[in-house]
């Protein structure tokens, strides 16, 4: 009874619905669907689209035409196209959004707009600037030569150029360093040195001698004067080193270290008595015309006149004889022979005897004991004395007229009263005894007196026994140069009043030196120190000094060895 109007209720229902489906589709297919099209453009005053937007209906073609303004050009479409026809045709199954796209006009096709580009027709390819100009549209410098072929920029105003672009203030044609509107001197040779005007020295001639200063080893030669290829005229050469002009100069070829006079002629060269005897060898000048001379230019008449130094010792006078300065024993010596001497030495060698001119004996000399003579040797300068035994002689007393500068002994034996008071002009002496080879040879020196020597500057003693070395080196404050190698002990040494000294050599294999007192107030002065040792026993040695680490960096010496401003503490 339930199930049949159940039924009754549904299917009246059911009979409803499929009504309305009908119904339903019957309307849909009578209705028009319309899509919109909307249309932008980029940037807004590059051009115009048409149409500008509208609605169509579903499925129908739209022709959308993109027209540029002036200065701009159409590029592309964005959206619903990405063409870049001007003209497109739209078929309007959606709705569409389209922009179309402007760019500025580049006629020349530079990246520069032509609005801001200030250069037509760039070549294709040149690279341009913010202003659309390639270098060969520019000419930044305005010389004329525009920038892609101007290799010299900032060219000065008004100046003249090459196709270079470059004027003669940028250009270094020659590459001295000098531009070439200053340059005198073209085409300087690489790597040489020029002026300001840019000439090197084989480019000019100052002197206008003809010979480029290159070449000219003698500048400013007097106009006129005749030069050889080194650019020297007579007047500024010395061929022969005499010291006198060749212009001047009536004697060349001068031996080496002869003194000549004013026309450049030397002793050896000149014969001013015409006897035939040069100046250098004529032991009598002014021979009288027509006399007959010897070897040495002298006429009888003359050696008969002739001034003599007597030579009394005979060990004396072979020394001489052996020198060339005396011919015979005979107790003297021609004066002229001896006077003008600047060098002697006196040793104890081989001399022969001669007969008539010739040797004819050989034998050794022996020391000398009697120095009398040797006051005539009036120009010495340099006196050496070599084993002979000085005590007891006159050989002191004989120094007091000659200017000596230089004094050497060697081997002189026991001095008792060694005096040079007299020796004013003395500049070096030097006193030498024997060392471990010298077969006996000593020298003791006893009252060495220098007291009155304001000159001396070099005092060497090596091997020497000395009674009293403190007082001798304490009056002598202009000592610059000492060397000391004593046989005799002694452990102080005062250089307290030697502030002049610059160099110090002391050997202390005998003296056993124990303290050095160096505080002469010019430490500064010195420049060399050494203390050295034959046999080194291991003392320790104090130096005093007022400057110890300025000795302490100049000084060599043994490893014990210190300087201190104060060896008591």
């Amino acid at each position: 009874m339930f199930v049949i109007p159940l039924i009754r209720i549904i299917k009246p229902i059911f009979a409803a619905f499929i009504l309305f489906v009908i119904a339903g589709s019957c309307s849909n297919k009578d209705e028009v669907v319309n899509f919109d099209l909307t249309t932008s453009i980029q940037p807004q005053e590059g051009g115009k689209v048409t149409p500008i937007d509208g609605n169509f209906p579903s499925d129908t073609d739209v022709e959308v035409i993109a027209t540029a303004n002036e200065g701009f050009v159409f590029s592309t479409w964005d959206g619903a196209s990405k063409s870049s026809s001007k003209s497109i045709t739209l078929t309007m199954d959606t709705h569409k959004q389209l922009t179309a796209i402007f760019e500025k006009l580049d006629s020349d096709k530079d990246g520069v707009s032509d609005d801001i580009d200030q250069c037509e027709n760039t070549p294709q390819g040149e690279s341009v600037n913010a202003n659309g100009c390639s270098d060969s549209q520019k000419d930044t410098d305005e010389d004329g030569v525009t920038d892609d072929l101007d290799t010299c920029e900032n060219t000065p105003t008004d100046e003249t150029v090459d196709e270079d672009g470059c004027s003669d203030s940028q250009k270094d044609s020659d590459e001295d360093g000098v531009t070439d509107n200053i340059d005198e001197c073209a085409d300087t040779p690489i790597g040489e040195s020029v002026n300001a005007l840019g000439c090197s020295d084989s480019q000019i001639d100052s002197d206008g001698d003809g010979v480029m200063d290159a070449n000219d080893e003698c500048s400013e030669t007097t106009s006129g004067e005749a030069v050889d290829v080194t650019g020297c005229s007579d007047s500024q050469k010395d061929t022969d080193v005499d010291g006198v002009t060749d212009d001047l100069d009536e004697c060349a070829d001068t031996p080496t270290g002869e003194s000549v006079n004013a026309l450049g002629c030397s002793d050896s060269q000149i014969d001013t008595d015409g006897d035939g005897v040069m100046d250098a060898d004529d032991q009598c000048p002014e021979t009288t015309s027509g006399e007959e001379v010897d070897v040495n230019g002298c006429s009888q008449r003359q050696l008969d006149s002739t001034l003599k130094t007597y030579v009394p010792d005979d060990n004396f006078e072979k020394i001489l004889i052996l020198l060339g300065y005396d011919y015979v024993i005979d107790d003297y010596v021609l004066t002229a022979n001896i006077e003008n001497l600047l060098e002697l030495t006196l040793k104890q060698f081989h001399y022969l005897e001669y007969l008539d001119g010739e040797p004819y004996a050989s034998e050794i000399s022996l020391p000398i004991e009697d120095f009398t003579g040797l006051q005539d040797f009036v120009s010495l300068e340099s006196l050496t004395i070599i084993h002979h035994p000085l005590s007891g002689t006159n050989f002191f007393d004989l120094l007091s007229d000659i200017n000596l500068k230089k004094i050497s002994f060697n081997c002189i034996e026991v001095v008792d009263e060694f005096s040079l008071k007299k020796n004013i002009q003395l500049e070096e002496l030097r006193i030498n005894g024997g060392g471990p080879s010298s077969g006996g040879c000593e020298t003791y020196v006893n009252n060495l007196d220098l007291s009155n020597n304001p000159n001396l500057k070099v005092l060497k003693f090596n091997w020497v026994t000395f009674s009293d070395i403190d007082n001798v080196l304490a009056n002598i404050p202009s000592l610059e140069e000492f060397h000391l190698l004593l046989r005799t002990d002694m452990p102080v040494l005062s250089l307290v009043n030697n502030a002049n000294l610059r160099k110090i050599w002391l050997e202390t294999s005998y003296s056993d030196f124990k303290f050095i007192d160096l505080k002469n107030g010019a430490n500064d002065k010195l420049e060399k120190f050494v203390i050295s040792s034959y046999a080194y026993r291991g003392r320790n040695i104090c130096i005093e000094a007022d400057l110890p680490e300025y000795v302490e960096s100049i000084i060599t010496a043994p490893g014990s060895t210190f300087v201190t401003n104060d060896c008591d503490n």
